[in-house]
């Protein structure tokens, strides 16, 4: 399709997507000329200066909800619910370090388990990352193929090896930081 075929539109064919009314290209509102080019709804429709045409376009996809086990749940259990799925998290990502050696396999670091991070060596066979959030909605089984994948390292040696395997990819020569 060229670049003239867009400018070539035939005025007739500019429909509301609502009720299938023509729309004009300019209009008077409150006594000023507008410009309704980009319009896909009729001033009837969707009155001049409302944003409301999003969730009553019958062409855009439904946006899918977050979904809780329970839509019926109240407020204050839905929270509850977010809470238990945040702590199952840790408590997953605790027994996923004990397994992977409990320490960065580089430098030993092993103070903090919020420091220590998964680090997949082949970027091509990540399935997902492997953070708490993750953790938690995922089945262990699930997860603990996806650990196979992976090596344990602190912060810090996690972003060094990223760095040198970014270096790799881009056939650049790897260069280490002073003072290793």
């Amino acid at each position: 399709m060229g670049g003239r075929e867009l400018f070539n539109v035939d005025p007739n064919r500019r429909l509301c997507r609502k009720c299938g009314k023509r729309i004009p290209y300019k209009a008077k509102v409150c006594g000023k000329k507008v410009n309704l080019k980009n319009r896909v709804f009729c001033l009837t429709c969707s009155p001049y200066g409302s944003r409301n045409t999003k969730k009553d376009d019958p062409a855009r996809k439904s946006l899918r909800p977050r979904k809780f086990p329970y839509p019926q749940w109240s407020i204050e259990e839905k929270k509850a619910f977010c809470e238990y799925q945040r702590i199952r998290g840790y408590d997953r990502k605790r027994e996923i370090i004990s397994i992977l050696g409990g320490k960065c396999i580089k430098c030993g670091y092993d103070k903090c388990i919020a420091a220590l991070e998964f680090h997949h060596g082949n970027p091509k066979e990540k399935a997902f990352d492997l953070s708490t959030r993750t953790i938690s909605k995922y089945s262990l089984k699930r997860i603990l193929d996806e650990v196979k994948k992976c090596d344990l390292l602190c912060s810090n040696c996690h972003r060094e090896q990223t760095d040198i395997d970014n270096q790799k990819l881009r056939g650049r020569q790897v260069v280490k930081p002073s003072g290793s």
